[in-house]
């Protein structure tokens, strides 16, 4: 049984003892895609959002804007700047993870940058025709379920000591909706690699500070290695998720074999956050069919960032991760002793709630 801790994000904490019966929650489906006319106002006319793209736990902001020649350079600062970009909505002002696919006038200037600032010199990429301005354009990714709701704003961050000319300039994409269905396009199996599975999780600072433990045994970060695994991950179409866990907690796939029924979990984590997988009662996962309590036979190949902590959490044992501070991928595999072929839909719920979690459930799930 997982459970994931966020301490970064406020989210309210719900009556648990009520949340396994998906006829008493509000359910949602999982779903990627392109809006290709985001709405949405520009402080200067040449400025755009050209589509928003959502794509697993990420949002991205695909943006063009012009400078003028006389500027001769523009920075583009790091995520982890103060003079970073920025999108702000009702929650909290919020830093991009990473910023992709940098051009200058449709020319490659970088393919992404994260720890340090990019000068961009307008001589190196100046077109043949004479213009006035110079094009740049960029890929914003922040984390999806921090603009689930309500509107935003896109900017450059505010310097105190800006100059009246410095604010008439300055870009700001106010009034930003967005969607959680009915995109103007899909997304291509392409663009789902490029965003999400292409997704540096190895090279996060994941593991500087982590404390990961089974019962009262240290597992040392830097004994973990990188397993061979799936490279793109076909997640499993028909089913839903708590609101709390909209775009955060995925199925996979759910295998069936001579012995087993396999659910293949992925959920993704923000930083100051800690994460419990259980293989003990009263905590196990269990499937849920009507009245029937189906009990986990056993939880296995539990990775972090694509490392493999246990191939399997053995009987009465407890797998704690402590002190994530960076972004985090969780998969780990639900085993079941083969389910009886007239079960069509089921619900995999964890076990007895732990007051103050969020338990990962997975609900209405065709098989």
């Amino acid at each position: 049984m997982l459970k994931y801790y966020c301490l970064l994000l406020l989210f309210p904490i719900f009556n648990l003892n009520a949340q396994h019966s998906p006829n008493d929650i509000e359910l949602h489906s999982n779903s990627d895609g392109i809006d290709a006319y985001p709405v949405y106002k520009a402080t200067n006319k040449q400025s755009f959002i050209d589509s928003i793209v959502y794509a697993g736990p990420f949002i991205v902001f695909c943006v063009s804007f012009q400078k003028a020649n006389t500027d001769k350079m523009y920075r583009l600062e790091s995520p982890q700047s103060d003079q970073s970009w920025t999108c702000h909505n009702y929650r909290a002002m919020h830093r991009p993870i990473r910023i992709l696919n940098i051009r200058c006038n449709n020319q490659l200037v970088a393919e992404s940058i994260n720890d340090k600032s990019l000068d961009i010199a307008f001589e190196q990429y100046k077109t043949a025709a004479p213009a006035e301005f110079t094009k740049i354009s960029c890929e914003f990714i922040f984390w999806r379920s921090e603009f689930n709701y309500g509107d935003a704003i896109l900017s450059q961050s505010f310097k105190a000591q800006q100059t009246i000319e410095e604010a008439r300039r300055s870009l700001e994409f106010k009034g930003i909706r967005f969607k959680q269905h009915n995109f103007t396009r899909p997304l291509n199996e392409k663009l789902l690699h490029l965003y999400v599975h292409k997704h540096p999780w190895h090279q996060t600072d994941l593991f500087k500070d982590i404390v990961i433990s089974i019962n009262d045994y240290t597992i040392d970060p830097a004994m973990l290695t990188s397993a061979a695994q799936e490279k793109h991950p076909q997640t499993h179409s028909t089913y839903s998720v708590e609101k709390i866990n909209h775009n955060t907690i995925y199925l996979d796939k759910v295998t069936t074999t001579a012995q087993h029924t396999i659910f293949s979990v992925r959920c993704y984590s923000y930083k100051h956050s800690r994460v419990n997988l259980y293989n003990t009662n009263p905590n196990k996962y269990y499937i849920q069919h009507q009245s029937k309590k189906i009990k986990m036979s056993a939880l296995k190949n539990v990775r972090l960032n694509g490392k493999l902590i246990t191939e399997a959490i053995k009987e009465r044992n407890t797998l704690k991760i402590r002190n994530i501070q960076a972004e985090a991928m969780l998969t780990f595999d639900v085993y079941f002793d083969k389910l009886p072929e007239n079960l069509k839909e089921v619900n995999l719920i964890e076990g007895k709630p732990v007051k103050g979690t969020f338990p990962f459930n997975i609900f209405k799930i065709q098989l």
